[in-house]
């Protein structure tokens, strides 16, 4: 599984903290748990970090092959956008 690396609160880049196996928000301290979706744990966000969909191929390559939900900042991400 993989996640945005963008925080939904403001857009900030995420960061991974394996000791607390959350991935934090150096801006405003949004913590997100992967282990449950990417849900927020604390922090002013209101959204879960959105899923990335993956791929691996028969060799073991894996491909993002799109997102799941609205990453911050980016309305062409929702379905039916741009129709």
């Amino acid at each position: 599984m993989a996640f945005s690396a963008l925080c939904q609160h403001m857009g900030c880049p995420v960061r991974y903290d394996p000791a607390a196996k959350e991935l934090i928000c150096p801006c405003h301290q949004s913590h997100y748990d992967p282990a449950v979706g990417g849900m927020v744990v604390i922090g002013p966000a209101e959204l879960p970090l959105p899923r990335v969909m993956l791929e691996v191929d028969a060799h073991g390559n894996v491909y993002a092959l799109g997102v799941a939900e609205l990453v911050y900042g980016y309305a062409s991400n929702l379905p039916g956008a741009g129709s």
